[in-house]
């Protein structure tokens, strides 16, 4: 029954991008495939690995799979009863952690889970990035 949801909750939201704009709607997947591989100076993994001297790639590499198994942690936690606001914004707040393309407004995704969450660890993890950001872009 799942899947069967899924599938037509799929199949609703393309129908809806057809009938919005056309195929054109499917060139989004390219441009995503394309910012897999830009880097952004401030983000935590190419920041450690500027500080350490490593090469991008291979810190790249170990935060997406840290972040798949957080990730994969954070489904199962879920589906055995866990609290699903909390697990998305660690969930998101992960991927902010994991990428390597980290533009400011990109917080907004884990913002407003963390902000309902009970979960103060999360909610001050939040706000730390958020200061590092905002610290990095606003010119003094």
């Amino acid at each position: 029954r799942l899947l069967v949801g899924a599938g037509v909750a799929a199949l609703a939201i393309c129908t809806g991008a057809y009938l919005g704009f056309g195929w054109h709607w499917l060139h989004a997947f390219g441009l995503a495939g394309e910012n897999q591989s830009r880097t952004s100076h401030l983000s935590i993994p190419i920041s450690f690995a500027r500080l350490t001297g490593v090469e991008p790639g291979p810190v790249r590499i170990t935060a997406l799979a840290i972040y798949a198994a957080t990730l994969a942690y954070l489904l199962a936690w879920t589906w055995r009863g866990g609290d699903w606001v909390r697990a998305g914004a660690w969930a998101a707040l992960g991927l902010l952690l994991a990428t390597s393309w980290l533009l400011p407004w990109y917080l907004v995704w884990p913002l407003p889970l963390a902000a309902i969450s009970r979960d103060r660890p999360l909610q001050l993890l939040v706000l730390l990035l958020t200061a590092y950001q905002l610290g990095a872009r606003i010119p003094l």
